[in-house]
């Protein structure tokens, strides 16, 4: 099936790409309103949508756009297509061509819905006002959540230098247990800061797309920098940290903090959920990884950097493997190594950003969770930010 996208919106091409497989990105705008089986028609690129598209009932359309733009549309329009607001996340495009897929098939079978004909409008209605609510209150949400975490980390920056004084002796001698508990809540403090980016850039990802300011780095100076700030909760159950990293044989671009900031979150995961007198493993290696920017050049020569992280605790119920990283990943308490979903749902959204896969799989026992960033030659090749015009997407028949 054809799938006809008309937009110039990179982060709207990303998501479709995420729930359409194979897309093929045409530059000649004429080509994008030529017969389609479904239609994606972005009001925001041009409000004008051509009467072949509007009128076409055989082939679902569904029109993009900001709640200005969708807001100003004409009514009768809207009665005839599925209007989403920007940004479009990848469950809400993947519900829409689910059903314009099902709504296609049973057509095609001539099955017929007469006894809904007469109320067709009227649930037409309905539903895009219902549509229009929820995605107005997740917008809502979002802002109200993002205004939140700004304003939170005034107080934490404060309280975070006032540790830092207190622990320095600036403002006077401390007792070597009172330096120690303010060493303690200076390393919660930090730990809150970087918690509350983390959440503010996720919250607004859909929106400001922050790309990381590479440089050249040494991932052992990272993974040891996250040690360290983890090393309060190994201590606390006699956890013991190994490593055993190859040095990297090509230069790695990153952007420190942030993946400071990766490392940090997963080893507090595994902190979490390994036993007293447990231990934790990090492993190091040059691996020959496929980024998805173009085929391996030379399957026998490395292209990336792999660390694993592993532990001896419990292993990941099978059915969150794929979805651990996710930011509304269900919490089940207890054993359940799904309760620190927002730390590596942040961890998922930077090593994407930079270009890295990030994967967990089940140990023997424990868990390990395994993170592949590409050399400086294969973060080169990998594509640039989607400025092309409208796409062509192939559907599976």
């Amino acid at each position: 099936m054809k799938l006809n996208v008309f937009t110039d919106d990179p982060q709207l091409i990303s998501t479709i790409r995420q729930v359409a497989p194979d897309p093929t990105v045409l530059a000649d705008l004429d080509l994008a309103i030529s017969a389609g089986d479904i239609h994606i028609w972005d009001i925001d690129t041009s409000s004008h949508i051509p009467p072949s598209i509007l009128d076409g009932r055989d082939s679902p359309l569904l029109i993009a756009g900001t709640e200005k733009s969708v807001s100003a549309a004409d009514h009768e329009v809207l009665l005839r297509c599925c209007p989403l607001l920007k940004p479009v996340n990848v469950f809400s495009m993947r519900a829409f061509l689910d059903l314009a897929v099902a709504g296609r098939s049973c057509k095609q079978k001539a099955l017929t819905c007469d006894e809904l004909t007469s109320d067709r409008e009227t649930l037409l209605e309905y539903t895009l006002a219902t549509n229009l609510r929820l995605q107005q209150y997740d917008r809502q949400r979002t802002n109200f959540l993002s205004r939140a975490l700004h304003d939170m980390r005034a107080p934490l920056t404060a309280l975070h230098g006032y540790c830092e004084l207190l622990a320095d002796g600036r403002l006077g001698s401390v007792t070597p247990q009172q330096q120690e508990l303010l060493v303690r809540m200076q390393a919660s403090t930090r730990r809150l800061l970087r918690q509350s980016t983390g959440m503010f850039e996720l919250s607004v990802l859909g929106h400001v797309r922050r790309k990381p300011q590479l440089v050249q780095a040494d991932i052992e100076e990272v993974i040891a920098q996250a040690m360290h700030d983890t090393s309060i909760l190994a201590q606390e159950k006699d956890i013991e940290v190994s490593t055993l990293l190859e040095p990297p044989s090509e230069t790695l671009l990153l952007e420190p903090e942030q993946m400071t900031q990766v490392f940090l979150n997963i080893l507090e995961n595994c902190c979490k959920f390994t036993p007293q007198g447990g231990s934790i493993q990090l492993f190091g290696s040059n691996i020959a990884w496929d980024f998805g920017a173009q085929p391996l050049e030379n399957p026998h020569r490395p292209s990336g950097y792999r660390v694993d992280i592993q532990d001896n605790g419990p292993g990941i119920q099978h059915h969150l493997l794929s979805s651990i990283f996710e930011e509304y990943t269900s919490y089940s308490g207890g054993q359940d190594r799904s309760g620190g979903g927002l730390g590596l749902a942040i961890s998922k959204m930077i090593v994407t950003a930079h270009g890295g896969s990030i994967f967990a799989t089940n140990a023997n026992p424990g868990a390990k969770f395994s993170i592949v960033l590409p050399f400086e030659r294969a973060a080169s090749l990998s594509p640039a930010e989607d400025i092309n015009p409208p796409v062509l997407l192939q559907l599976p028949a």
